[in-house]
């Protein structure tokens, strides 16, 4: 009997995108830091659509607003493209700014701004409050 070719070898599994590991709760150098900050998905968009939220409040933004709102960047792992509050103190002149979520590895990443000057206090490095999860969760 004629034997069956055996199955061609599988590459391996590209590796997982850290930045889709960023559910949680997380210690960030904001000014008047450090700032607790808690870090969602948006479940009004499908996707992987973050919404990260200040606990602690400081002199420009009073806890319970979002900080920052961003995607995946779809062409380079590890990136999220964000959108930032910059307020004034009292959140006076808030606006919206242009940032870059830079993740190192599960448990640490840093923002920075696309335009430096937009707002002070910046790069903001994060730190996650606990274990870090193993796979991201639902989208």
């Amino acid at each position: 009997m004629p034997r069956l070719p055996g199955a061609p070898l599988q590459p391996p599994p590209p590796p997982m995108n850290v930045a889709r590991l960023l559910n949680g709760n997380w210690i960030a150098t904001y000014p008047g830091g450090p700032l607790r900050v808690v870090i969602g998905l948006d479940q009004m968009l499908r996707g992987r659509n973050y919404v990260a939220t200040l606990i602690d409040g400081n002199k420009n933004i009073p806890p319970g607003n979002v900080m920052w709102r961003g995607t995946l960047d779809q062409h380079a792992p590890g990136i999220v493209i964000a959108d930032q509050i910059c307020a004034e103190h009292g959140f006076q002149q808030s606006r919206w700014v242009k940032a870059r979520i830079i993740v190192s590895d599960p448990s640490n990443f840093r923002e920075e701004l696309v335009d430096p000057h937009d707002c002070g206090g910046f790069p903001v490095k994060f730190t996650r409050l606990g274990p870090a999860p193993t796979a991201p969760g639902t989208d």
